[in-house]
């Protein structure tokens, strides 16, 4: 997740927003698992791993 700067969010907002897209591509791949085994394999390899996800923040959408 990247997370710009510019737009003033404070700390609860930034990880309220990263959580909800978390759960969003969780649902998406989700989805996309029950028709491809590949996207199966991504899905049980991230939940066997911990769930890791990374954030980096960004001054601007330009340095985006």
């Amino acid at each position: 997740m990247v997370v710009r700067e510019d737009l003033k969010m404070g700390k609860g907002k930034i990880g309220a927003q990263c959580g909800h897209a978390t759960i969003a591509a969780y649902e998406q791949v989700t989805a996309y698992a029950k028709k491809s085994a590949y996207w199966k394999k991504v899905l049980n390899n991230w939940s066997w791993e911990g769930q890791k996800k990374v954030c980096v923040k960004v001054m601007t959408e330009q340095e985006l």
